[in-house]
């Protein structure tokens, strides 16, 4: 298998290069992430001018990773131009995709934000089976686990037969293994994990403002309902949300069909 990895927290990150030592198991691998940490850039990409990417062995001592890009864009960027421009061939095109580990959850409304999902969503648009892995927050990471979860569960995924219609988001508890209480499989919450907040200073002039912002983390769970992401990760579950691209509000298209029958503006 050709394996392609991805994140949102750099090419350097720790969890990626956790996600790599599982990973090269099961296929050689090719490494394509952005140079910097890009976390909450979602599925902002590059439309115009020149994109930047340097190849470089990902782990130098290692000979099952050296095939390295770092990539001076978004996550979005750093899957896309893999899939378009250096990974072309039969023999290279990916079989997989895998992104993360992320540095905390991609739960609840953050993934809407998350860099994470937004490489991973390149993918899903160019017709490759993607995972996204993602680790809960804590005092500290360790992306263990995690690592190991995202082999065993890759395994699985790509003998699926429709495995390029969604995304496939996990997210894993951050405590020992002996602590996890199972897998389960649970919808989008309804919160934000992380709130920010603004502190104003003047500016140069009086039209001129400058913000400092902070993100504070938000520890109220959507409900006390495993049905829910947010609620089953932090309760000790490693949580599989398949996620659509498609964001239709189909409960509410009803409401809007009288309008079919309207002339909204006479004058067209």
């Amino acid at each position: 298998m050709n394996i392609l990895l991805s994140n949102d927290d750099g090419f350097d990150a720790p969890g990626i290069h956790a996600l790599a030592q599982e990973m090269k198991k099961l296929g050689h691998l090719v490494i394509s992430a952005p140079a910097d940490p890009q976390s909450a850039k979602s599925h902002s990409k590059a439309v115009r001018g020149q994109l930047k990417v340097h190849a470089e062995p990902f782990e130098a001592g290692d000979p099952a990773l050296q095939d390295g890009y770092r990539v001076y864009g978004t996550p979005y960027d750093s899957v896309d131009v893999a899939l378009r421009a250096l990974l072309t061939t039969p023999e290279t095109r990916p079989d997989l995709v895998v992104t993360g580990i992320n540095h905390g959850s991609n739960v609840a409304y953050d993934i809407l934000h998350s860099g994470t999902i937004g490489a991973s969503s390149a993918a899903r648009f160019n017709g490759i089976p993607v995972i996204a892995m993602s680790l809960n927050g804590g005092a500290r990471y360790d992306y263990r686990y995690s690592a190991k979860y995202a082999l065993k569960i890759a395994k699985w995924f790509v003998n699926q037969p429709d495995n390029t219609d969604y995304i496939l988001s996990v997210n894993t508890p951050n405590c020992p293994e002996s602590d996890i209480k199972g897998t389960i499989v649970s919808r989008m919450g309804h919160r934000h994990n992380y709130i920010n907040s603004y502190a104003k200073t003047p500016g140069e002039d009086e039209n001129t403002m400058y913000f400092d912002m902070q993100v504070a983390p938000n520890h109220q769970d959507t409900d006390e309902d495993l049905s829910y992401d947010d609620y089953a990760v932090n309760h000790g579950y490693v949580v599989i949300t398949p996620l659509d691209m498609d964001v239709t509000d189909f409960s509410r298209l009803e409401r809007f069909i009288p309008l079919t029958d309207t002339v909204l503006n006479p004058e067209v």
